[in-house]
């Protein structure tokens, strides 16, 4: 419950404000520094963390195993995807503000494709071994 008070109490500079401009670039001047601004380090990186690294550790295990390929290749794009809204983000602190939206769509379509093939089994995947195994002996 902690979150939901300080966006209520963070200081807000309404007169910086200006129709018309991206509110990445004017963020700064609005917002000013503490309250709510204070938390988005904090659940950026752990949601950053969460993301990549279960992506990559699912991708590890389906690697070492030597099973569904397809899942290993999309938990790496997912985790790919990922890592490109992250690192807008950090280049807006350095204030490149204008690759921020290319970092998100580059890493929405990154996830969306890596989503897509690991729901999407191949026709030579869809029996397991053993049962190929045996149907071929009983003909």
């Amino acid at each position: 419950m902690t979150l939901p008070w300080a966006l209520f109490l963070t200081p807000m500079n309404g007169d910086a404000w200006r129709p018309g401009i991206d509110m990445v670039t004017i963020i700064n001047d609005v917002m000013q520094k503490g309250g709510v601004r204070g938390f988005v380090p904090i659940m950026n990186i752990w949601g950053t963390l969460a993301l990549v690294g279960g992506a990559i550790y699912s991708a590890w295990l389906f690697r070492r195993k030597n099973i569904m390929a397809n899942r290993a290749y999309g938990n790496w794009l997912i985790a790919a995807g990922g890592l490109f809204p992250a690192l807008g983000g950090a280049l807006i602190r350095l204030n490149q503000t204008e690759l921020k939206y290319a970092g998100e769509m580059i890493g929405v379509i990154l996830i969306f494709i890596g989503f897509w093939l690991t729901v999407n089994v191949p026709e030579d995947a869809k029996t397991p071994k053993h049962r190929k195994a045996a149907e071929g002996t009983s003909a």
